[in-house]
């Protein structure tokens, strides 16, 4: 619904509440004479099947002998069928008069001699507060609605409070035909505070907790009301035509009303409402903020009040009715306190705490309302008696027949309003605008100071606001919301908002990112916008999501929309879409956005673009830099830190190789990384006995050098040990406790003493042995886990007799598993031969010559795993 068709809606709405109110103001007050005549002291009501029951007694009055509840039958022997105006008998007579009436209770005939009375003050009071309690709420909904038309919180209050006239189905008296439908309308209307009620507080101040858990109860909410509101517009033209004994027999005999349950059921469904009603507002009291519950606590006590008595009415009229017939009296008396309760209460917290912010109209635009609506009066008025003068004029001269001059008459008049309304929003409307709330703006001066001053802005959040500032100094939009596209998930994020303020000079805040709001990049406006590349109107987040059929996205950017209050949504498209949104709210005045205001606002979209485009390059750039030296920091401190445990570890390898009498030792190790994981250690005991031990850690870095750290503690504790199984027992035990998960440890132990040597290999490669007498290569193959990998694990060693000129290699499987450019492997076999051709050397210089064959078959390639050699030759 557009804000064009919500003010007239809103227009026509009032219009025939006030004509209702104006029938019942004058039945209650305007009609003096009945309360010049006399009183008798109760009240009868009309059943559904014609008969007639007392009411209400009043206790002090003059017929204390009747009771709440008995059957009417006659006065001074005239029944209803005879007179059906009977029960008005004290209007016709004078105070004084004694009269016989005939009751029927507990199915016993009764006759009572009864005299009139004055009326007491309390009848000329109430009939002045109910006109008064009326009058209030219509004035307040009135209020709102003229103030605040396009806010969907102020026009749903708007309708409650107008609504509130036609809730109480009293009767009237003999109505001519032409104000029977506005008296239908107004009857039926009065229905709709039910829902409205449940409705305002759903979304009153914010969306309810309610509709977070369940989204489908605000489309459905109004369902079970369509259900009973055939049964209570039945009941309710059955009094309202009352004075029309056709038309009340026709809607007496109908279907809805002869069935009891449906009455029943109406009046639970009304109840229903009620609770409901008085629940979300409890709800949206306590999940407001403490701030919140301060603007909101007269609303809940006042709407609270009034909303519980009226249930206490209803409950009472459905179910209590005949039990407790004294208590309507009561009720009623605190239906006059507790019902002006609830338009004060709004009325107290829109205009203290701006719970609905039409505040910034009262204190800017009082003279403006005046203004614009008198001017629409006048309008009227004019176009009236120009009517009325043409029409009297030509028909003087013309004869016609009635219906003729009904269809001329309505054609002229419908074609002529809709004439002066297009020129008073052409003309007339636009002047006062600009009079009251803007000020005069030229479309090429603004775009000329914004192009020059955006060349002096260097940040994208200065930027913003400049933009926003020219567009709210020339259109004074309510709140202007700035949406820019995330290059990651492509949605729009809102980065800026502000509210307008008196003077306009609110600082530009950065939204926080609990509060940024997003409207997703499937969204319909999204599309809308990059199919027209102008700006789109939007009512209340009517431009929703259909590619999706689940809510959630649907609600993203309804919830979106509606926080922002958007009204106009102005795309900044650059070459790759739509790079951004400006969100404007709507206007202080009534106008919409005209054509001019578009027409300035896509000029101004394009340089703003373009600088937006700069700004984010910029910043872009800079962070680009400031994450390089980040980078680089961080790679230097890296380097440091991987610096110090290369020399750390190495610190840890023997500072010099141990020399026996009769073994001549070399040792040789190169990282692939600055940490490695290869490791090899010696141990010399007093009797002469050496171990040596050779590892290669899981990996290469820091976490196999916190390996390596572990195995030379382990080693140097455990060497001792006679047999080198229990090193590698009590090693694997360890690691594993240590929960290192993926990390092991693969080592050969070799132990020298005199001329044997015995060895024993956890998961390395073979460790060969080249004999000097035959000038053969042996390979001693041992299969065992890596230590750490389990608790226990059956290692095996054996014992071998070395001879002068033997030479023994043990080595990482980082040299035979070396790749060239080629991807092909060193392999073993070329180990061996190279161990073949320089097996006559010193073991220095079988590990040089090791180094040089390896560096050949690499070619320049890095390596991809450590390489460790520990020579031994026997002298």
């Amino acid at each position: 619904m557009t804000v064009r068709q919500r003010q007239w809606l809103g227009a026509i709405f009032f219009a025939l509440m006030f004509g209702a109110f104006g029938v019942n103001s004058y039945w209650d007050l305007g009609n003096m004479t009945r309360l010049s005549s006399s009183y008798d002291g109760w009240g009868a009501r009309l059943l559904p099947d014609g008969r007639a029951e007392i009411a209400t007694v009043d206790k002090d009055g003059p017929a204390t002998v009747l009771r709440p509840g008995d059957e009417f039958v006659s006065i001074n022997g005239l029944t209803l069928k005879d007179d059906p105006q009977i029960r008005s008998y004290n209007q016709r007579v004078p105070p004084g008069t004694r009269y016989q009436m005939v009751v029927r209770r507990n199915g016993q005939l009764l006759e009572f001699t009864l005299t009139m009375a004055a009326h007491p003050l309390s009848r000329w009071l109430i009939p002045i507060a109910d006109t008064l309690v009326q009058l209030l709420f219509l004035l307040t909904g009135l209020f709102v609605f003229l103030l605040k038309p396009a806010d969907r919180q102020a026009w749903l209050l708007a309708l409650l409070l107008g609504t509130f006239t036609g809730l109480f189905n009293n009767e009237l008296p003999s109505l001519p035909l032409a104000l029977l439908p506005v008296m239908a309308f107004a009857r039926i209307a009065g229905l709709w505070s039910l829902p409205l009620f449940f409705y305002f507080f759903l979304i009153f101040p914010d969306h309810s907790p309610l509709l977070q858990r369940f989204p489908w109860l605000e489309r459905r909410l109004y369902w079970p009301f369509y259900l009973i509101t055939p049964w209570f517009a039945n009941m309710r033209l059955v009094v309202l035509v009352r004075s029309h004994s056709q038309w009340e027999q026709f809607f007496r005999n109908t279907w809805l009303i002869k069935q009891k349950w449906m009455g029943l059921f109406a009046l639970s469904v009304a109840i229903s409402y009620l609770v409901a009603g008085l629940g979300a507002l409890l709800i949206a009291y306590r999940a407001a903020g403490v701030a919140a519950r301060r603007k909101l606590l007269v609303i809940v006590a006042g709407s609270g009040a009034g909303f519980f008595n009226l249930l206490m009415i209803v409950v009472w009229e459905a179910f209590f009715r005949e039990r407790f017939p004294q208590a309507g009296d009561w009720m009623a008396i605190g239906m006059k306190i507790t019902l002006p309760l609830i338009p004060l209460s709004f009325a107290y917290a829109i205009i203290r705490h701006q719970v609905i912010p039409v505040s910034l109209i009262i204190r800017r635009g009082v003279r403006y309302v005046l203004v614009s609506r008198g001017s629409v009066i006048l309008e009227g008025v004019a176009v009236a008696l120009a009517v009325t003068a043409l029409l009297t004029y030509v028909f003087s001269h013309l004869k016609a027949s009635g219906l003729v001059v009904g269809i001329v008459s309505a054609t002229v008049g419908i074609v002529t309003w809709k004439l002066s309304s297009r020129l008073h929003d052409k003309y007339l409307a636009p002047v006062i605008d600009r009079r009251f709330f803007r000020e005069s703006y030229n479309s090429h001066q603004i775009i000329a100071d914004l192009t020059n001053d955006l060349r002096k802005v260097s940040s994208l959040p200065q930027l913003l606001e400049l933009v926003s500032t020219k567009i709210q100094s020339a259109l004074k939009t309510e709140n202007v919301t700035i949406f820019l596209r995330n290059q990651q998930t492509g949605d729009y994020l809102s980065e800026y908002s502000r509210d307008y303020t008196i003077g306009g000079n609110a600082p530009w805040a950065p939204i926080a990112p609990v509060q940024a709001l997003r409207i997703p990049h499937y969204a319909t406006v999204i599309e809308r916008l990059a199919e027209t590349g102008s700006p789109v109107e939007v009512e209340n987040g009517a431009q929703l999501s259909t590619k999706n059929n689940n809510d959630v996205p649907v609600a993203i950017e309804r919830e979106t929309l509606q926080k922002v209050n958007s009204t106009l949504l102005l795309p900044l498209r650059t070459k790759d879409g739509i790079g951004g949104i400006i969100s404007l709210g709507p206007r202080l005045g009534d106008l919409p956005y005209s054509r001019d205001d578009k027409n300035l606002l896509m000029s101004v979209a394009g340089p703003t673009t373009f600088a937006i485009e700069n700004a984010q390059l910029v910043e872009r750039m800079i962070e680009d830099a400031r994450r390089h030296q980040e980078l680089e920091a961080e790679n230097e401190q890296r380097a440091r830190e991987l610096e110090g445990a290369r020399q750390l570890q190495l610190s840890m390898l023997p500072k010099s190789v141990p020399q026996l009498p009769h073994v001549e030792i070399a040792a040789y190790m190169k990282t692939a990384a600055e940490v490695g994981g290869d490791y090899y250690d010696f141990h010399l005991t007093d009797d002469g006995t050496l171990t040596i031990a050779i590892g290669d850690a899981t990996g290469h870095g820091l976490k196999a050098g916190t390996m390596v750290t572990a195995a030379k503690s382990l080693f140097n504790n455990l060497a001792h040990s006679p047999d080198i199984t229990d090193i590698f027992k009590q090693s694997s035990r360890t690691l594993k406790s240590m929960n290192l998960r993926a990390l092991f440890m693969a080592m050969t132990v070799l132990r020298i003493n005199a001329n044997r040597m015995t060895v024993s290999v956890a998961g390395m490669p073979p460790v060969l042995i080249h004999r000097a007498k035959s000038n053969t290569i042996e390979e001693i193959t041992l299969k065992g886990l890596p230590l750490g990998s389990v608790r226990n694990y059956q290692w095996r060693q054996e014992g071998f007799d070395l001879l002068p000129g033997d030479v023994v290699v043990a080595m990482s499987d980082g040299f035979p598993e070396l790749f060239n450019d080629a991807g092909e492997m060193f392999g073993y076999e070329q180990a061996i031969a190279a161990l073949a051709e320089a097996a006559m050397l010193t073991p220095t210089q079988i590990v040089e010559h090791f180094v040089r064959v390896g560096e050949k078959w690499a070619d320049g390639r890095p390596l991809d795993d450590d390489v460790t050699f520990v020579v031994l030759k026997v002298r």
